[in-house]
């Protein structure tokens, strides 16, 4: 299955939503890897661990209202684990609540770019 960003009026709020209805209905349980497949080319070995760990404390900043520190913990959990797609969702709404739809559109593209590689490597 392939998912387009769509532009137009309110676009950002329908990425973030579609884009975190399909990881809800395609996520692993926690701390597992959401829809992660395994390429037979010559990859670094992902650090899921890290990965849940970084994403951990981002949600733990977004919490604390501290929205850059959270984008960049997201972003350290992408670095470890590209296949983690709960970061790319969480990093959208960090850049929404701070009002930077560019940036959110920009990271829920690349967070569905990822989704569709995966599902390619069916």
């Amino acid at each position: 299955m392939k998912f387009e960003v769509a532009f137009g009026i309110s676009t950002t709020l329908f990425v973030a939503l579609t884009f975190g209805d399909l990881l809800q209905s395609t996520a692993a349980t926690p701390g597992q890897r959401s829809v992660a497949k395994k390429t037979s080319a010559p990859e670094l070995e992902a650090d899921t661990g890290a990965a849940i760990n970084y994403f951990n404390q981002g949600v733990n900043a977004t919490n604390a209202k501290n929205y850059l520190q959270a984008i960049q913990m997201y972003k350290a959990s992408r670095a470890a684990d590209p296949d983690y797609l709960n970061a790319y969702v969480n990093e959208v709404a960090a850049y929404m609540s701070l009002n930077r739809p560019d940036l959110a559109i920009d990271t829920a593209t690349k967070g569905i770019a990822k989704c569709n590689k995966n599902n390619d490597d069916d």
